[in-house]
C-alpha cells in the first residue's frame, strides 16, 4: 500500500526540478513523494518517519533538512543518498540553498 498527503499527511514543502518534468513534495513527518509533472505519475516515494524542517531541489541535489539533521540525495532516478547526514546537537529552524555558476551547491542552516 503506498502513501499520500491523502493519509493524513501535511505536506511542508513542494518543489520543483530544475528542467521542471519533477515535481516534489514533502510531508511534516518525512513522506516524499516524487510526481511527474506531464502526467502527475507518483514515479518514487519513501517514507523517512521524521520531524521535516524544508526541502530544496537543485540541479544535482535534493536536500531535506529534518529537525536536527539535513540529508543530501542524488537528484536522479533512484535518489540515492550522497553522503552520510549532517547531524546537529541544536534543532535546525531554516534552509536555504544556493547554486553557483558552476552548478556546485551550498547551503546555509539556521538553529
Amino acid at each position: 500500500m503506498g502513501y499520500s498527503f491523502s493519509d493524513n499527511e501535511i505536506p511542508r514543502a513542494c518543489e520543483f526540478s530544475s528542467n521542471s518534468q519533477l515535481v516534489f513534495n514533502l510531508s511534516e513527518l518525512g513522506l516524499l513523494n516524487v510526481y511527474t509533472m506531464s502526467q502527475l505519475d507518483l514515479v518514487h516515494q519513501h517514507h523517512f518517519h521524521k520531524q521535516t524542517v524544508d526541502m530544496k531541489v537543485t540541479y544535482s541535489h535534493l536536500i531535506i533538512a529534518f529537525e536536527f539533521e539535513v540529508m543530501i540525495l542524488q537528484n536522479s532516478d533512484n535518489f540515492k543518498q550522497v553522503q552520510k547526514p549532517i547531524s546537529s546537537n541544536k534543532q535546525i529552524s531554516y534552509l536555504k540553498v544556493s547554486t553557483d555558476s558552476n552548478l556546485n551547491d551550498w547551503m546555509a542552516l539556521a538553529f
